[in-house]
């Protein structure tokens, strides 16, 4: 017994003189319901080391039962847990924790390092999990005592400099996902911070399409030259890159804005880029240098300005749209430029080699690695690959694909967007709740990306599933794999209904899928209830895949009905016999039901909003039906009932008054004139029973208004078509545009 004690200590000493610490031996963190424990914070530290502070004691109650005291300084104290670190500077981050002096330090070489230190130590050693966002994804492993191991100690400097998520939409539990972006390794906030969020220890990075002179109507009277040339005339949708003068009131703006933001937090990068559409100036100057060369030598001028005025602050821009391309000037004082992969495929690896879209992308984003001059980041799209009628995307091997790239080249940043929509409504319909678990593989990615799908998925499945683990896991990578075996191409905003048919197009994955979701609720049945609604979940994202599918093939039909009571006879020998009750929960917020044909009765009901459109949604309830095969006649009373309402894509024109934009020769998008400012915002499809009308060879001419502007993105009818100017007619108007079906690859 002496012999192995003394070996104990001897092991310990050499581990301890390793990290600089003393040679005996300490006593546990917890034991029993006691700790020799506190927690040593300054009463100066930053707001994110005291937050880490927080959270350690928050976790270290929850895991143990015991509440750590926290003190301002180690004066008298034995064994302190010291939280801190001094400002290094402008670096990477490292962190580290280990024992020195009989003190468990949890540091690095700045005051986030020490809040990633909290983490990693929770994490690693406590086994502390936060899966999702919300107390619901918080996993606390209960334990009796956590005694030092004889080998302890973390050094770890991550690869991925910046790593984010670019929260779009309508910032559903924005606060929620913010706190878990943070318990996670995210260390970077692209909206930037505001008073509240500094603890958190993100980078604040205000992005937007900020470099513009919007409302700027006196400017525009007085100096149109600093804005864009269309057909001849000058235009406020867009800015003339060739204007000096343009570029000093576009700083002029940007300086405003960071100067009302610093009121209320730091502000340490802004990124700058122009209006989101492809209406670039087309004046001699413009078109003579193009548009990647007219962008970036304007953002120079920009940032000259703004550097001089705001001397601590970084700048980056993006390399976006028409501006992809590398440009000839050389780029001063920026600290990064992100490539957008937008017209990436995100079904398939980057180094795919029958991936045309995919081999061409990686090709640019290495020419723009190889210029030297500047960092490269990347700003990612992988969320947006589905838009109309979300589901979950398991695409687990293609953005663990994706943040392996980014490490290999040496990118600083690793930013996708993000849908948080929408605001309300079942959890499920959100795009952050039906795909967190890749989310979450994204961000432990970023922070580590030697992590494998293999381990991700045994974590993860122990600890949300249970019981239920092997079968989960099994699904999840059954899924992966259809995922990567779909059928052409998916880039952006195509329909869930077309994705949920491809991916469930073989009947061995229905089978298999449907198999291994029975067996896990079978095996959490009787027990941890946690567990049973997890797996739930997974049960009713994979049950919207399967409604989606049975639409997509004809096998059932969306429609809307007038409000009914139960009881009441839906007539023209329309399916369901019975309906059910229009409003349901308390709330009386609107269903959204799946209805058997024969009986009526409710297989499945999801509750929703759905749609922008009051009015109608006050005097309709939005039902799904489900018809068996041979019901022809339901089907073309439903198509007839709403034969006005298949396909509505809306335009916003430039100006009022211009009047409705006539529809395409082939009828494919029917098209309505607005006032406001941005051109061709895809609003709304709407499911019909008629597959899309296409032009020759895949192309139609839209109308000149619409080609004017920006219209890249129409959707059209059951599946989303991507209509974007080819690159070779970017800085030019009136080309032709090309209709990409966004299941075609290359």
């Amino acid at each position: 017994m002496r012999l192995s004690i003394s070996l104990k200590v001897l092991a310990l000493a050499v581990v301890s003189a390793a990290f600089g610490g003393l040679a005996e031996p300490v006593p546990a963190l917890f034991d029993a319901g006691r700790s020799e424990w506190k927690v040593v914070v300054a009463d100066n530290a930053p707001d994110c080391v005291r937050y880490a502070a927080q959270e350690f004691t928050n976790a270290v109650a929850k895991v143990s039962g015991v509440v750590l005291p926290v003190v301002a300084s180690d004066a008298g104290v034995a064994h302190a847990v010291k939280i801190g670190a001094a400002d290094g500077g402008w670096a990477k981050e490292r962190i580290q924790y280990r024992l020195e002096g009989g003190h468990l330090l949890l540091t690095g070489n700045q005051p986030r390092a020490a809040l990633h230190a909290t983490y990693a130590f929770l994490d690693r050693e406590l086994g502390v999990r936060w899966l999702w966002p919300g107390e619901d994804g918080a996993f606390y492993p209960v334990s009796k005592a956590w005694r030092f191991p004889a080998k302890f100690g973390f050094d770890y400097e991550p690869a991925i400099w910046f790593r984010g998520f670019h929260h779009c939409g309508d910032w559903r539990d924005r606060n929620a996902f913010l706190e878990w972006e943070t318990r996670n390794y995210v260390n970077i906030h692209r909206h930037g911070n505001w008073k509240g969020e500094v603890k958190y220890g993100h980078y604040s990075m205000p992005s937007m399409h900020n470099a513009n002179l919007n409302g700027e109507r006196e400017l525009f009277a007085s100096h149109p030259e600093c804005f864009c040339m269309l057909d001849g005339h000058r235009s406020t949708v867009n800015i003339c890159f060739s204007s000096d003068l343009g570029a000093q009131k576009v700083a002029e703006r940007i300086g405003k804005d960071i100067e009302r933001r610093v009121k209320s937090a730091p502000v340490d990068i802004i990124s700058i880029f122009p209006n989101d559409n492809q209406d670039y100036c087309q004046c001699p100057d413009c078109k003579a240098k193009g548009v990647s060369n007219g962008w970036f030598e304007y953002f120079n001028k920009v940032v000259k300005i703004l550097h001089g005025k705001f001397p601590g602050l970084r700048f980056s821009t993006l390399a976006y749209q028409g501006y992809l391309d590398l440009p000839k000037c050389k780029f001063e004082n920026v600290e990064f430029v992100e490539y957008a992969s937008h017209p990436r495929c995100h079904i398939h690896k980057w180094d795919d080699p029958d991936c045309k879209a995919n081999v061409s992308e990686l090709k640019r984003l290495k020419e723009w690695c190889a210029r030297g001059d500047v960092k490269i980041g990347h700003y990612a799209y992988e969320y947006d690959a589905v838009s109309a009628h979300s589901v979950f995307m398991p695409f687990f091997s293609m953005v663990g694909d994706a943040v392996e790239k980014c490490a290999e080249l040496g990118l600083v940043t690793s930013i996708p967007e993000v849908g948080l929509s929408p605001k309300k409504g079942p959890d499920v319909k959100a795009g952050s709740v039906q795909n967190r678990l890749t989310i979450l593989y994204y961000a432990r990615k970023m922070w580590d990306p030697s992590l494998t799908l293999d381990a991700f998925l045994d974590d993860l499945c122990a600890h949300a599933y249970g019981a239920a683990a092997k079968p989960m896991k099994e699904y999840f990578l059954l899924m992966d794999r259809a995922w990567g075996a779909q059928p052409g191409r998916i880039g952006l905003f195509a329909d869930g209904m077309n994705v949920s048919a491809n991916l469930l197009k073989d009947d061995s994955v229905r089978a298999k899928s449907a198999e291994l979701l029975a067996t896990a609720e079978k095996l959490v049945a009787d027990g941890d209830s946690r567990a049973r609604r997890n797996v739930q979940r997974e049960k009713a994202l994979y049950d919207q895949w399967t409604d989606y599918r049975e639409l997509r093939l004809g096998n059932a039909v969306s429609f809307k009905l007038p409000k009914v009571e139960a009881g009441e006879r839906l007539g023209d020998g329309a399916a369901p016999k019975t309906a059910l009750k229009a409003k349901d929960g308390k709330d009386g917020r609107e269903g959204e039901r799946i209805l058997d044909a024969e009986t009526g009765d409710c297989l499945r009901v999801h509750r929703c909003v759905r749609g922008r459109d009051h009015a109608r949604r006050r005097l309709c309830r939005a039902l799904h039906v489900c018809l068996r095969e041979g019901q022809e006649d339901a089907k073309a009373h439903i198509r007839r009932r709403h034969r006005n309402d298949d396909v509505e894509s809306r335009v916003d024109g430039r100006a009022e008054g211009r009047g409705a934009a006539r529809a395409p020769a082939d009828g494919g998008v029917r098209t309505r004139a607005g006032g406001g400012r941005e051109v061709g915002r895809a609003v709304r499809q709407r499911r019909c029973g008629v597959s899309p009308a296409r032009g020759r060879d895949g192309e139609t001419r839209l109308p000149r208004r619409i080609r004017r502007g920006a219209s890249n993105r129409l959707l059209c009818r059951r599946r989303a078509v991507l209509w974007r100017h080819p690159r070779s007619a970017r800085a030019g108007r009136g080309g032709r545009l090309e209709a990409h079906s966004l299941h075609e690859c290359g």
